[in-house]
């Protein structure tokens, strides 16, 4: 581990539609000076399958899963998940 010590990366605002999942990465590595191996951070984030498709393409729960490799492409020893949902009442309809 030779990263920074905590991330809470996960912002869509990090994703650009137009790059690849693996190009995302990439961008991101390279503001890290021992960034986590895209191959492996890719598997982690359990993309391996869509590591060519554009961001743009992918559904909610993949690019969820790139914000996932997004906090760990800087190889942290921390990292900070909060889960962010809406609730929206039910209302009955008669």
């Amino acid at each position: 581990m030779g990263g920074r010590r905590a991330s809470d990366r996960g912002r869509r605002a990090a994703q650009v539609y137009e790059l690849t999942v693996r190009e995302t990465l990439a961008l991101w590595a390279a503001y890290y000076p021992r960034p986590r191996p895209i191959a492996e951070t890719i598997a982690l984030a359990g993309l391996e399958e869509k590591a060519s498709e554009r961001v743009g393409r992918l559904s909610g729960g993949q690019r969820r899963c790139l914000d996932v490799g997004l906090a760990l492409i800087g190889d942290p020893d921390l990292v900070v998940a909060v889960r962010l949902f809406s609730w929206t009442p039910r209302h009955e309809s008669r």
